[in-house]
């Protein structure tokens, strides 16, 4: 599931005042009320990976979270294109 914001930003690394985060909150909680709607049930019971891919790896200038619902269960591309360990993929906290 992809979460932008209505706001133009061109990336993560516009991100930089406590607004931003406030704004990456939101987009986070947009994410886990659609996979919630999606779902069914609250997703307590469902993990949830929110990452931003880092540029220059982005191939949107326009900021976009991804939500996953159940990362573990992620085929291989996904798992190499979403990996929160490599440096090319922030985990949003």
């Amino acid at each position: 599931l992809l979460v932008t914001p209505r706001k133009h930003i061109k990336n993560l690394n516009s991100l930089v005042t406590k607004k931003d985060a406030e704004i990456v909150r939101d987009m986070m909680a947009v994410g886990k009320t659609a996979i919630e709607i999606a779902e069914g049930h609250q997703t307590s019971t469902v993990p949830i990976q929110y990452c931003f891919h880092v540029p220059p790896n982005n191939s949107i200038d326009h900021l976009h979270l991804h939500a996953i619902a159940y990362p573990d269960e992620m085929s291989w591309s996904g798992f190499i294109k979403y990996n929160t360990y490599m440096p090319y993929c922030e985990l949003a906290t």
